[in-house]
C-alpha cells in the first residue's frame, strides 16, 4: 500500500504478504474463476473445501494481479508483476504505481480542448444525433477515444468491487447496504491482503474517472479492519469511529489511522450512534495557564458587562496597559454603541466596531464555570493572537475580541439568554472568528497542508456542536497554529490534489478539505425563504452528525441559530433535562415545517409524543443514512414529494405524505417478529426492525396495522440485470443484494373515511419480495399507487 500517502514522519503500518502460487493467466478477467475451477465455490458462496493459504492466494491473483494488469492494459500501459513484489521481504509493494497512473494519463486525449461552451459531459449526452454540435465537442475530444477503454476499466472495476465487500465487510458502508447487510458470509481473507485490492480498486477508479474525464461517483470502498483496531487503540468513541470509517474512503482511513490523536474520556457506555461520555466536569474544571505559569485570575467589571448587555449590546474586550503602563487590565465596550473609555482619555481603537469572536473548546481549559475571569497569562496570549490577525492596525492599537467565558456572565441567567439570543448577531458581526484548539496549535504553519488539515479534523473543535454554529456563521475563520494562523479557504485540497495527481497519486484525500463543510451550508443559507427551510435541516444534520454537546436540550439552541431561527420562543420553554429536550425539538419543527419525506425511515431514537414518533429526538451522534433511510433506495428531490406537517379538523398533527403501502388485514398476537404477507399474486417477507427507534411491543389482534412502502421491492433477478449491463459512468450502484425497500410500520390511530390514512408509528421495517407466492402468515392489501399518509 505504499502508493497511498501518509502524514510527514509516519511510516506504512500494514505489511501486505505476498501469497500467490501461480501468475496471473493474462486472459479475460471475469472468466478467470472458471479457468481455475472456482466458479462453483463463488456461485454457492461455500468455500469450505479451500484452504485459508488457497483463498488468499486465488483473491491475490486475481483480484489485485488480475485487476492491475487488465486495467493497465486498457489504458495502453504494460504492467511487469516483478516491480509489484518485494522478494526480500516475500510482500506486495506498489511504489511504482504512481508511475504508471503518470504514462497511463499520458496516453489519453487531454480533456482540456473541450470547448468550454460544450454540455455533453454534464449531462451525459452519449448518442451521436444528441450531441451539441461544438468543434471541440467534448464527445470527439475525449469520450470517441476513450469510451471501449472506459467500458471495459469498469466492468472489471465493478466485479472488483463486488468482491471487496464480500472479502472485507460492508462496515463503514452500511448505508450502502441497506438492512440486507451482513457480514455473515465474508470470504475468509487475510485482511492485509483483503485491504491491499481495495486499495489498489479505489486507486485505479479514482485515476480513470481523472483520465478519462468521467464526472465522479459516491463510491466507497470497503476495508477498515486494520484502522478501527488503531482508533480502538487511540480511545477513540465507537460513534467517532463509526463516522470516520463511514466518510473516509480507504486512503483517507490509512492516512488518519496512521497517527490518530489519543481521545480523553470513558467511552465504555458509548456505541456507534452516540457518544455519552463526558468531556466536561463543571465541578472540577480546571482553568489551564500558559505551560510555566501559575499567575492570578482577571476579568471584567461586571456592571459595565451587564449594562452592555442589558441594552442589547455586544460587549468586546481588550487586554491593555493604561496611560502610566502599569497593570495591564482587561477593557469592555459596546461594540454596537461604541463609547469613550475615561482609563485611557481616548476611543479603544480607530474602528470600535472591528472585533474577533473567539472560538473554542472548554476541554481545553480555556474556559470558566465560576467567573468570567481568565488567567493574565492567558488574556495576554490571546490579545496577541487577535492583534496577528490584522497587519493594517497601528503599532500601540490592540484589536479587541469577544469570548464566551468573559462576556457571557456566568451567575445572571437573564443575561446568558439575551446573549444566546444574539449569538447569531454576535459572531456574523465579528470581522474574523479566531479558533483555538490546543491539539493544532501543536502543529506548524510549516507542516504540509494534509498534515494541517487532518490535525483540524481530529481536533475537538471540530466534534463540538457549539464550534459547528461559530464556523458556521463567520465572515471569515482563521484557525491557530502553533506559529500562525490560516484562513479557512486557505485549507482546501484541489491545488494539492492536482499536485499529488501530477505525480500519479490518486488516492482520495478529499475528506481533509474542511473550507467545504462551511462553504456548502454558506451558497443557500440566507438565500432560501423559510418554506424551504428543509434544505437548511438537510445540510445542518449531516454537518453536526459526529458533533456533540454536553447539555443536550443545547442543540436546538444552536440549531435554530445557524438557520436563522430566533432562539427566543425555545428559552421560554420549562421542564425537567429530558422533557426540555423533547418540547425543544417538537417547537424546533414547526419552525422548519416541510422535510423529505425519507425522514419517516430514519434509525434514530425519536420523539414519544403523538404527531411527532416520526422525527428524531436529536441530529447529533448518527451516520450518513439514517436520518434518510427511505430516500436511499428511492431517491426523488422534486419538491412536491417533500412532506409537511399538518393538522387535520379533528386536531389530529402529523407529518403528512404520499407513499404506497400494504394493508394488514389481520395480524394474530402471537406471530414473530418476521413474517409472510402475500395477496394470492405476490409474497412479501416483513422483518421489523427493532433498534432504538421502534416502539413496538409485539403483535396487537384488534390493531389495524398498515406498512408505509419507501417504494416497490424488486427481485434479486433486477439486481443482476442491472449489474450485466454496466453503464459508461463511473461505478455509483451498491453491488450488494438489496431487494427490499425500508418501511415503517403503524396501527391505525383514526378511522375517518376521508382524508389520509393516520398511522401511529411503531417501528421500521425491511419488506423483501419473495419468488414463491404460495404460503404467507397474513393477507396483505397491497397499494402500489401513492397514498397519503398522516404519521402520528
Amino acid at each position: 500500500m505504499d502508493h497511498l500517502l501518509l502524514p510527514t514522519g509516519t511510516k506504512p503500518y500494514i505489511t501486505v504478504p505476498y501469497k500467490c502460487t501461480e501468475r496471473y493467466d493474462g486472459d479475460d478477467f471475469l472468466t478467470y474463476p472458471e479457468r481455475k475451477g472456482w466458479d462453483k465455490d463463488i456461485a454457492n458462496n461455500d468455500f469450505g473445501r479451500r484452504s485459508s493459504t488457497e483463498l488468499d492466494a486465488f483473491f491475490q491473483t486475481w483480484l489485485f494481479f488480475g485487476c492491475l494488469t487488465e486495467v493497465l492494459k486498457v489504458g495502453k500501459v504494460e504492467v511487469y508483476v516483478n516491480d509489484f513484489i518485494d522478494r526480500e521481504t516475500n510482500t506486495i509493494t506498489t511504489k511504482k504505481l504512481p508511475q504508471l497512473f503518470v504514462r497511463w494519463k499520458q496516453q489519453w486525449p487531454d480533456p482540456k480542448g473541450v470547448s468550454p461552451r460544450c454540455s455533453c459531459k454534464d449531462y451525459q449526452i452519449y448518442e451521436p444525433g444528441k450531441r451539441c454540435g461544438r468543434k471541440r465537442c467534448w464527445q470527439s475530444v475525449v469520450r470517441d477515444c476513450s469510451s471501449v477503454a472506459l467500458r471495459t476499466t469498469r466492468i472489471i472495476l465493478n466485479e472488483v468491487f463486488q468482491f471487496v465487500d464480500r472479502i472485507c465487510g460492508m462496515e463503514g458502508r452500511e448505508a450502502a447496504a441497506g438492512e440486507s447487510y451482513s457480514d455473515s458470509t465474508l470470504i475468509p481473507v487475510q485482511p492485509e491482503v483483503s485491504l491491499s485490492i481495495s486499495a489498489l480498486g479505489s486507486a485505479l477508479l479514482s485515476a480513470s474517472i481523472d483520465i478519462y474525464d468521467c464526472p465522479p461517483g459516491d463510491t466507497i470502498w470497503g476495508g477498515v479492519s486494520i484502522m478501527k483496531e488503531r482508533f480502538i487503540r487511540a480511545n477513540w468513541c465507537p460513534s467517532r469511529i463509526a463516522k470516520t470509517l463511514s466518510e473516509l474512503d480507504i486512503a483517507g482511513r490509512y492516512y488518519c489511522a496512521a497517527n490518530p490523536v489519543k481521545e480523553e474520556g470513558d467511552h465504555t457506555q458509548c456505541n456507534i450512534k452516540r457518544c455519552v461520555a463526558q468531556t466536561v466536569d463543571t465541578e472540577q474544571y480546571p482553568t489551564k495557564h500558559v505551560p510555566g505559569c501559575s499567575c492570578t485570575p482577571a476579568g471584567l467589571v461586571m456592571e459595565d458587562l451587564i449594562d452592555i448587555i442589558g441594552r442589547e449590546g455586544t460587549p468586546i474586550v481588550t487586554w491593555v496597559r493604561d496611560i502610566n503602563d502599569t497593570q495591564p487590565h482587561a477593557v469592555v465596550v459596546d461594540a454596537v454603541n461604541s463609547k469613550l473609555d475615561s482609563s485611557l482619555g481616548r476611543t479603544l481603537t480607530p474602528d470600535v466596531s472591528r472585533y474577533v469572536a473567539i472560538s473554542h473548546v472548554w476541554s481545553d481549559g480555556l474556559g470558566n464555570p465560576t467567573g468570567n475571569t481568565l488567567p493574565v497569562c492567558q488574556l495576554a496570549c490571546i490579545q496577541e493572537m487577535v492583534d496577528e490577525l490584522f497587519t493594517d492596525r497601528c503599532p500601540d492599537e490592540h484589536i479587541p475580541f469577544w469570548m464566551d467565558t468573559l462576556c457571557v456572565p456566568v451567575h445572571d441567567a437573564e443575561c446568558r439568554k439575551k446573549c444566546i439570543i444574539r449569538m447569531r448577531t454576535i459572531y456574523q458581526e465579528a470581522a474574523a472568528v479566531l479558533v483555538l484548539d490546543a491539539g493544532v496549535q501543536q502543529i506548524s504553519l510549516s507542516a504540509p497542508l494534509p498534515d494541517r488539515c487532518l490535525a483540524l479534523y481530529q481536533s475537538g473543535w471540530w466534534r463540538r456542536l457549539w464550534t459547528y454554529q461559530e464556523g458556521i456563521l463567520a465572515k471569515d475563520l482563521y484557525i491557530h497554529f502553533s506559529d500562525g494562523v490560516n484562513n479557512i479557504s486557505e485549507l482546501g485540497m484541489d491545488l494539492e490534489l492536482e499536485e499529488h495527481r501530477s505525480r500519479g497519486y490518486y488516492g482520495n484525500l478529499g475528506f481533509i478539505d474542511l473550507s467545504i463543510h462551511f462553504e456548502l451550508f454558506k451558497l443557500t443559507a440566507g438565500e432560501l425563504p423559510d418554506e424551504a427551510r428543509w434544505v437548511h435541516y438537510l445540510n445542518t444534520a449531516d454537518a453536526v452528525s459526529s458533533r456533540r454537546t454536553t447539555k443536550a436540550s443545547d442543540e436546538t439552541l444552536c440549531l435554530s441559530t445557524v438557520m436563522g431561527i430566533n432562539p427566543a420562543p425555545f428559552l421560554r420553554l420549562k421542564g425537567d433535562a429530558d422533557k426540555l429536550v423533547e418540547v425543544r425539538m417538537e417547537l424546533f419543527l414547526h419552525y422548519v415545517p416541510s422535510f423529505r419525506r425519507g425522514i419517516i425511515f430514519n434509525s434514530l431514537p425519536r420523539l414519544k409524543r403523538d404527531g411527532y414518533r416520526w422525527a428524531p429526538r436529536s441530529l447529533l451522534g448518527h451516520s450518513p443514512g439514517d436520518m434518510d433511510m427511505g430516500e436511499a433506495y428511492n431517491r426523488d428531490h422534486n419538491w412536491s414529494q417533500n412532506a409537511v406537517m399538518h393538522k387535520t379538523r379533528k386536531g389530529i398533527e402529523g407529518l403528512l405524505l404520499r407513499f404506497p403501502g400494504i394493508q394488514l388485514m389481520s395480524v394474530p398476537s402471537h406471530l414473530p417478529s418476521t413474517i409472510i404477507v402475500g395477496d394470492g399474486i405476490d409474497r412479501f417477507q416483513v422483518r421489523l426492525l427493532l433498534d432504538e427507534s421502534a416502539d413496538f411491543h409485539g403483535w396487537d389482534n384488534i390493531a389495524q396495522y398498515f406498512l408505509v412502502l419507501s417504494g416497490k421491492p424488486d427481485s434479486d433477478k433486477s439486481v443482476r440485470s442491472q449489474r450485466q449491463n454496466p453503464t459508461l459512468v463511473p461505478v455509483t450502484t451498491h453491488l450488494t443484494k438489496r431487494h427490499g425497500v425500508m418501511s415503517v410500520l403503524g396501527t391505525v390511530a383514526d378511522s375517518s373515511r376521508f382524508g389520509p390514512v393516520t398511522v401511529r408509528y411503531a417501528c421500521r421495517a425491511w419488506v423483501e419480495l419473495l419468488d414463491n407466492p404460495q404460503d404467507y402468515d397474513v393477507e396483505g392489501v397491497i397499494s402500489e399507487d401513492q397514498i397519503q399518509w398522516l404519521i402520528l
